[in-house]
């Protein structure tokens, strides 16, 4: 594992308790918003959503996914996994019940948290440990993305922006999103390599830093997703 600063470690920890305590209160405000007859099933999922974080932290811990050999490699496969859930959860009724809790400029705010992201890949670039351009200072553009999200959920609230520009600006942070993905990928140390500068991206498989890919950047793309659901339906500023 790298030797990574203890500010540094405990901005990424604290980021990620954050994110899970936001999905958390969200579904349960949601629950009570809908009056859910069985609320016990949807809270569950946060219980779960902590396994998760358990159970990919110790596959880190194992060393599972620091062998890239094999094409593709674990932390690929792993990533996928993660990606086809965040869909489905998405468009489940779990989505609704976030939706409902959160609302629209919450859901448009929470992807604020980018901006902590960002800071922390930038930082982690000048000890040496991820590559320039996973970072602003390279091809990573998400920290647009977490400070317009600031800067639009003001104008949500004060009914200043319409259902248009909301999509605009949400097309816009998915395919921001998708970008550093992309480039993340092309990082690694497999045959897709695009950025052959050192270091290669490495460190999203050791723990706690695996919980960038397979949860920070679920994070953001739920939100996006249930953004792009919450205006089919309609849904007003609250």
């Amino acid at each position: 594992m790298p030797e990574v600063p203890t500010h540094l470690l405990g901005l990424f920890i604290f980021i990620t308790i954050t994110v899970w305590f936001l999905f958390r209160f969200a579904l349960i405000r949601g629950v009570a918003v809908l009056g859910e007859r069985k609320p016990g099933r949807a809270i569950m999922l946060s219980f779960l959503l902590g396994l998760w974080l358990m159970g990919t932290a110790m596959m880190a811990e194992k060393g599972t996914l620091q062998d890239f050999n094999q094409f593709p490699p674990m932390i690929l496969v792993l990533v996928f996994m993660a990606l086809i859930l965040t869909f489905v959860l998405a468009f489940s009724r779990i989505g609704l019940l976030v939706i409902e809790g959160a609302g629209l400029v919450w859901l448009v705010g929470f992807q604020g948290f980018r901006i902590l992201v960002e800071y922390f890949l930038h930082q982690m670039y000048l000890e040496g440990i991820v590559p320039v351009q996973m970072t602003y200072s390279g091809q990573n553009f998400d920290i647009i993305v977490g400070i317009s999200a600031v800067i639009m959920a003001i104008q949500i609230k004060g009914k200043r922006v319409g259902p248009k520009a909301i999509l605009i600006w949400n097309i816009l942070g998915l395919a921001l999103l998708i970008n550093i993905v992309v480039v993340a990928v092309l990082s690694m140390p497999t045959p897709l390599r695009y950025f052959h500068n050192e270091p290669a991206n490495t460190f999203v498989t050791y723990l706690p830093f695996v919980w960038l890919p397979v949860f920070h950047v679920q994070a953001a793309l739920f939100g996006h997703l249930l953004i792009f659901r919450a205006l089919k339906r309609g849904v007003t500023v609250t």
